[in-house]
């Protein structure tokens, strides 16, 4: 049996896609999306931080000593989720907050949260990057593990994941179907445009 990946985008299109190939019959299909990608090919039980790994951490490094410019405002109400949307912002960016932590004193707190984060996520829980550079240190395994990987009519890449997505194109067969971005110049597979459906007069359906 031929292995075969298809990258989707967001829980909706992964269960349309997987009624689709369960009606097709079609066999030896992985459906997943980008990060759980990245996890199949890093592998060891490895998978991507999800909100409810991320927000408990984040809770923890508030309740600690030691933010300058958030202190004031580290217990409010919110201040979580806000701290969760903004990891998440640099996480797809691909920033490193380390890198970034000298330049002002909210970086500088960004960057001792996200150090505390990571710290206490769970063993085989990754952050984005990590689980990137893990995919990428055993991309002779894709071939085996991915096959042929086709990104079905994602809207954007994130930054974080391109890096993957152009060393995957050296050992396997990699397109994007009908993209939904003209941010496509990195890309380095086959990009196949999907052709609008064919738009019927009134007057034929009718007739039909």
């Amino acid at each position: 049996m031929k292995r075969r990946t298809v990258v989707v985008e967001g829980p909706l299109a992964f269960r349309m896609r997987r009624l689709a190939a369960a009606r097709g019959s079609e066999a030896g299909l992985q459906i997943v999306t980008l990060p759980l990608l990245a996890a199949r090919l890093a592998g060891g039980f490895r998978r991507p931080a999800r909100s409810q790994d991320v927000e408990p951490a984040i809770r923890l490094a508030l309740a600690a000593p030691g933010v300058a410019e958030l202190e004031a405002i580290r217990q409010l109400p919110g201040m979580t989720r806000s701290i969760a949307w903004t990891l998440s912002a640099v996480w797809d960016a691909d920033l490193s907050l380390r890198g970034m932590a000298h330049e002002n004193a909210r970086l500088g707190d960004l960057a001792l949260i996200e150090q505390r984060v990571m710290a206490a996520l769970p063993a085989g829980v990754l952050t984005p990057r990590d689980l990137r550079d893990m995919a990428v240190a055993r991309l002779e395994h894709a071939p085996a593990l991915l096959g042929p990987v086709t990104l079905d009519r994602l809207s954007t890449v994130a930054p974080v994941w391109r890096p993957l997505m152009q060393k995957l194109e050296r050992t396997i067969d990699l397109c994007w179907d009908d993209p939904g971005t003209m941010d496509t110049g990195w890309f380095p597979g086959r990009i196949v445009a999907v052709p609008p459906p064919a738009v019927v007069a009134p007057e034929q359906r009718a007739q039909a």
